[in-house]
């Protein structure tokens, strides 16, 4: 979950903490992270639209889409520098390689892959997402029911 930003046993232990109550509670909240991710892409599908500022915040608001594009990168900075430092935990956890090495080749790697201008998630959708646009909603409810 989160792109190494949360691993499922950190989740566990939290959620775990509370008994079966926190169980059901990460259930509830994987699903509704599904939910609400579905419908980003639903809506990114039908309109055209790739930006996700313009999908959250639909009416011309530049203090609006300032504020929530000011959030929207401050979050994605933490989840580069997690994985980041995922990275070279792994690396040195796996293979023995100091931590800096792993950092660095994650580094590498994203800056590769962001000078090579990759295309917006949107665009691969269709090809890669598990929930099909074609057929009927019930269609998809039961594709994920078998997720």
């Amino acid at each position: 979950m989160g792109a190494g930003f949360v691993s499922g046993q950190e989740l566990t232990q939290f959620f775990a903490a509370f008994g079966g109550y926190g169980l059901l509670g990460m259930v509830a909240a994987v699903l509704i992270l599904l939910t609400l991710s579905c419908l980003v892409i639903k809506i990114a599908r039908q309109t055209g639209i790739i930006e996700f500022e313009q999908i959250i915040v639909r009416k011309e608001k530049p203090w609006l889409r300032a504020i929530f594009g000011g959030v929207f990168i401050f979050f994605l900075f933490g989840v580069v520098v997690v994985m980041t430092a995922g990275a070279g935990a792994l690396l040195n956890q796996v293979f023995g390689l100091p931590k800096i090495w792993g950092n660095a080749f994650m580094a590498v790697c994203l800056a590769i892959l962001g000078l090579w201008e990759a295309k917006g998630g949107a665009e691969r959708i269709p090809d890669h997402s598990p929930l099909p646009d074609t057929g009927s909603d019930d269609h998809r409810r039961l594709v994920i029911l078998h997720l």
